[in-house]
């Protein structure tokens, strides 16, 4: 930790500040722990600071009349206890000790901390990694990065031991592609107490998963097949019973929410419908179930390569336009629209109102020739080649969309459509 930081950052008065000052300044160059101390997590005895320097301390002390070594000892338990005793704040006493665990794991946490160069960009000769080097370097990175996390677990047991503080911790990525922030945003909105178990669930998962995904590429060149999503499907379910173990109903949607890209995507698409909490999860329960049918975020498109089942389409439909009501429905759709969402970015950029935006998509709506030029089309009859005529343009409904929209907005709007290069309307 930085010391001038942190000694900016202390805020105290009288004898703390004498203390705090005294010690960031005066501390000894370097900890000692006991051999217990590296068991393990949970076998921790609390450990030791060597007194020294104290000649200069002594200096300090006499300017401040404060005398350090009664603050100070070698059990830092004891020393956690002395800083509270003289007020101490107790933000500047984890500050203290968490500097202190810090620069004691330092050199132990180094060798993790920096990951190989791939061979490839090693020497004078720069040859591209085959798919099988890569995965191979990706693994090995990821198990650089579990062995600096059975340190860090270390040393924030010994947190734990001395402050009753949590160590925060990221995520313990694994060795393949994934939104890990997103899974982070999750952990973090649970309940404090519950963190560090759903995220040890979670990490086991992924190392499942990626696992998963080796084999697959292995036998089948990159297919998903029902073997797959089988396996998938089977590990997704035991990692929903364990987080159900530790996490209530609500809480398990919540955090199934947040993690899911579906939510993502309807977060994004319906920014305009602006729907209620109880709404958002209603459409979300449905789509999930639609769109990521076995228990993970993989969609059934990237997994079979087939459409959603149309039934469940229309079963899903029809229960949100029964609680929703055919105007709010209808408003649903409309904000999914992608020619309504390109309007609606006009709006932002252009201070358009409501009302513009809303007839020049009704306008789009029954001029669909508008932006979706079918052009000419070559049929075959009775063996030859016979070619269909171009549409008319919609010269009318050109001329009233830039007269809602406005010149720029409709230069815009128009810029992709099969009309954009004939003279102004």
């Amino acid at each position: 930790m930085n010391l001038k930081r942190l000694i900016a950052a202390l805020s105290i008065s009288g004898c703390a500040l004498g203390a705090t000052a005294g010690w960031l300044a005066l501390r000894p160059p370097a900890v000692d722990l006991p051999n217990q101390a590296a068991a393990g997590p949970g076998s921790h005895s609390a450990p030791t600071v060597k007194s020294s320097a104290f000649t200069a301390r002594n200096t300090a002390e006499t300017k401040s009349n404060f005398v350090w070594a009664t603050v100070e000892t070698n059990d830092y338990k004891a020393f956690v206890t002395n800083l509270r005793a003289i007020k101490c704040p107790e933000a500047t006493v984890r500050d203290i000790i968490i500097a202190e665990m810090d620069r004691y794991f330092a050199d132990r946490e180094l060798p993790f901390k920096t990951p190989p160069e791939p061979a490839s960009a090693v020497g004078s000769a720069r040859v591209p990694e085959s798919a099988q080097q890569k995965r191979a370097r990706l693994k090995q990175d990821y198990e650089r990065r579990k062995q600096l996390r059975e340190v860090e677990l270390e040393k924030a047991a010994i947190l734990k031991q001395l402050l009753d503080y949590d160590l925060p911790l990221e995520p313990l990525r694994g060795w393949r592609t994934r939104n890990y922030e997103r899974f982070e945003s999750a952990i973090n909105a649970l309940p404090a107490e519950k963190r560090e178990r759903v995220r040890a669930i979670q990490e086991a998962y992924w190392e499942l998963s990626d696992a998963l995904n080796d084999q697959r590429a292995d036998k089948l060149a990159g297919a998903k097949n029902a073997e797959y999503i089988q396996h998938y499907k089977e590990n997704n379910d035991k990692r929903l019973a364990a987080l159900g173990g530790i996490l209530t109903p609500d809480e398990l949607e919540n955090y199934e929410m947040r993690c899911s890209s579906v939510a993502g995507k309807l977060a994004r698409n319906l920014s305009d419908f602006k729907p209620t909490e109880e709404e958002f999860r209603e459409i979300w329960r449905g789509r999930h179930e639609i769109e990521e049918p076995y228990g993970g975020t993989m969609t059934a498109s990237a997994a079979d390569g087939n459409k959603p089942d149309p039934k469940k389409e229309e079963e899903l439909a029809a229960k949100l336009r029964a609680s929703m009501g055919d105007e709010r429905y209808n408003s649903y759709l409309k904000a999914q629209d992608s020619n309504y969402q390109s309007l609606s970015r006009l709006r932002e950029r252009f201070g358009l109102n409501q009302d513009a935006i809303d007839q020049a998509y009704t306008l789009m709506r029954q001029n669909p020739t508008i932006l979706d030029n079918p052009g000419k089309r070559v049929e075959i009859v009775d063996g030859k080649q016979v070619q269909t005529p171009q549409p008319e343009p919609p010269r009318e409904a050109l001329a009233k969309l830039k007269s809602i929209l406005g010149e720029n907005a409709y230069l815009i709007a128009t810029a992709n459509s099969p009309w954009a290069s004939l003279p102004e309307p």
